[in-house]
């Protein structure tokens, strides 16, 4: 079980990276998906560094379980707040996906570093 919280944790953390880096830096096509979704810049950058905190949090949780079971838990509900914005802007399933993978990965990471 060990080895599997600590596998899924650093996935959780490798893909909340890339995706809050490209938030807080804006990087393509980050501010053409802001405008779609209706979400000022300052704001979608706020989100991508919240979103490394998370992965803050979920590298020091491997240590502090504790902090790691919240960080995974905030950045869980964070995604779920990303699919909810989706599918309000109209999206497709297809654009929806990503955040309810995310989701569920944040949310794996959560419960495996809790039963560890």
């Amino acid at each position: 079980m060990n080895v599997a919280a600590v596998a899924v944790a650093l996935l959780t953390a490798a893909v909340f990276t890339k995706a809050g880096l490209d938030m807080v830096l804006a990087r393509p096509p980050m501010p053409e998906a802001a405008a779609r979704l209706g979400v000022p810049l300052p704001r979608f950058r706020a989100v991508g560094a919240l979103e490394l905190a998370g992965v803050l949090g979920v590298v020091v949780g491997l240590w502090w379980t504790p902090l790691g079971v919240l960080a995974a838990g905030c950045l869980a509900t964070l995604t779920v707040g990303a699919a909810v914005t989706h599918v309000r802007a109209g999206d497709e399933p297809k654009d929806v996906g990503p955040a309810v993978v995310c989701c569920a990965l944040a949310a794996a990471t959560a419960t495996l570093l809790a039963l560890r």
